[in-house]
């Protein structure tokens, strides 16, 4: 990325929403979970349960943030398929507007589960990524390089 101070402020918003993440991961994957369901008979029946596995974060931005300029997210409650919670839900802050998009991808690996936090951010109309992770899957982590569209 040729803007260093882009750089930086992406940087430091990424690190402190990686903190965030790490300690609300753990509360998500262990918190057990109360749904009023219906049974196959028709029944009211409660469903207790343990999720298991780690929150998903689709893209916050539909445009991505451009050259410094900060951009209010546009999820609007937009959530996985498998999951109830949307960000604001999970206890993440972001903060009224933000200088690159993010999303949140966890994984299970043979040891465990991990994630990993997807920042991306356009400079000079070119765009770029980061990746932050989590987990046994260090090949995932890769610091700021351009994304070639194919």
């Amino acid at each position: 990325m040729l803007n260093k101070t882009l750089q930086t402020t992406c940087d430091t918003f990424l690190a402190d929403v990686f903190e965030q993440v790490k300690t609300l991961q753990e509360k998500y994957k262990t918190e057990v979970v109360t749904e009023n369901m219906t049974d196959l008979q028709g029944k009211p029946t409660i469903k207790t349960y343990t999720r298991d596995k780690y929150f998903q974060l689709l893209e916050t931005h539909s445009t991505i943030p451009a050259d410094g300029i900060t951009k209010a997210e546009t999820v609007d409650g937009k959530k996985p398929t498998d999951q109830e919670e949307d960000y604001t839900n999970f206890g993440l802050v972001l903060g009224l507007k933000q200088p690159c998009s993010l999303s949140i991808s966890p994984y299970e690996s043979p040891v465990g589960w991990g994630f990993q936090i997807t920042a991306k951010v356009i400079d000079n109309n070119v765009e770029y990524q980061r990746v932050m992770n989590y987990g046994d899957e260090t090949e995932r982590e890769k610091n700021w390089e351009q994304v070639i569209k194919e």
